[in-house]
Order: structure tokens, then sequence, then C-alpha cells
């Protein structure tokens, strides 16, 4: 889970390079499939809304070896600045 999170949090940094964003929330993490030792393990993230001060990222684990989902999580990071949320800005 805390892959998942440095996940959403570089995909968000890469669209926003100026924020400094924090973690509010994290969807269940329903793992649908397990990893095993030795397994490969592809962590991919997508933005899939951005509001004034957050971006939500959707967060989808497969395993490369047998083709599986493990799990789909979407987070929500805040934008924040001076300990108060701030504005995104390009």
């Amino acid at each position: 889970m805390a892959a998942a999170d440095k996940v959403a949090y570089m995909a968000a940094s890469l669209r926003f390079k100026k924020a400094s964003f924090v973690t509010k929330f994290f969807d269940s993490f329903d793992f649908v499939s397990p990893a095993r030792s030795g397994d490969i393990v592809k962590i991919d993230a997508e933005i899939v809304k951005i509001g004034q001060t957050s971006v939500t990222v959707k967060v989808v684990a497969d395993n490369q070896i047998t083709g599986e989902k493990l799990f789909e999580s979407t987070a929500v990071l805040v934008n924040i600045r001076d300990g108060k949320k701030a504005a995104l800005k390009d």
C-alpha cells in the first residue's frame, strides 16, 4: 500500500511540478489476487480528476508474471502551502 501511495504521489507531482502534495484519502484496497515472493508487480497511476486544490489518481497493480490484477484503488492528493490547501497551477 505504501508503494501505491508513492506512485500516486509521483503521478500528481509530475503533472503539477510546483505543488506540494499530501495524501488526503485512499479508497479501499480490494486485493483480488495474491502476489508471491519472486513475482514482478507493476503499479500504474493515472490522474482521473483535477480539482482546484486536489488531484484524484487511479492506482492499479498487476502481477507481471501471471497477468492478474492484484488491486485497484483511488487516491486523493491535496496541494498544501503554509499548512493550508492551495490552488493548483501548471
